[in-house]
């Protein structure tokens, strides 16, 4: 029903967006999607992803983001995906797991016309439960810069286990690669979704229950971890 629309008012303002699968098979304890989809992740054909982004690039789009919660999960489906959409002239952004981030895959997704990778760091402190160290943030990183993506890394203040110094840490890890200019840093608070993981954590303190604060950008939950730094906390933030 694009058609239907005034896409000229739009397009110039904002990106296409496409979800070629749906669900994820990660298990991050935050994230309420894993659960939701039973760790599964179903993907549409290729065919009708490639239909839909020459839709955008018919309406006059020039990006187009993927909202996939990882498009690198399974690498030969991307990598067939990056063949067909290769040459088409668009834009994309995508997200993308932090471990998935070699240097093949990257150099395949540049080639297809992808920019800018959305990858969740979480954490430099605590990123070995993400299945990478601090190293390797730092590592794959560079490696998405070097080849010239914008890279759109999240972290999540407030971590279960997270101790001051930890934060403090964090925090100027963040400001540090904030300073590049390729760098579009996203920063969110830790937030106990009904059905995650963490929902009835007892290494939390739950200093909200109006859903309404439940944003990702207001203090909800409080680490145990962290003792009396409630206000350091919200401080950083």
């Amino acid at each position: 029903a694009y058609d239907l629309l005034p896409m000229e008012l739009y397009r110039d303002h904002v990106k296409g967006l496409v979800y070629s699968s749906r669900g994820c098979v990660n298990a991050c304890d935050f994230c309420t999607v894993s659960p939701h989809w039973n760790r599964m992740q179903r993907h549409r054909s290729i065919e009708s992803v490639v239909e839909e982004l020459e839709m955008y690039k018919d309406l006059g789009f020039n990006i187009v983001n993927f909202k996939d919660e990882s498009l690198t999960t399974d690498k030969e489906r991307l990598f067939a995906l990056a063949k067909e959409v290769k040459g088409m002239g668009l834009r994309f952004k995508a997200k993308a797991r932090l471990k998935d981030l070699d240097e093949e895959t990257l150099s395949v997704m540049y080639e297809a016309g992808f920019r800018e990778i959305h990858t969740g760091v979480e954490s430099v402190t605590h990123s070995f439960e993400k299945g990478v160290s601090r190293e390797e943030v730092v590592r794959r990183i560079n490696l998405c810069l070097d080849l010239g993506f914008i890279v759109n890394p999240s972290f999540i203040l407030g971590l279960p286990g997270q101790t001051p110094e930890d934060l403090e840490e964090d925090a100027q890890f963040i400001m540090d690669v904030g300073s590049n200019p390729r760098m579009k840093v996203y920063t969110c608070m830790y937030t106990p979704h009904p059905n995650s993981k963490i929902w009835e954590s007892k290494d939390i303190t739950i200093v909200s229950d109006d859903f309404d604060d439940y944003t990702h950008l207001r203090l909800v939950a409080l680490p145990k971890s962290l003792g009396e730094s409630y206000s350091a906390l919200r401080l950083l933030y």
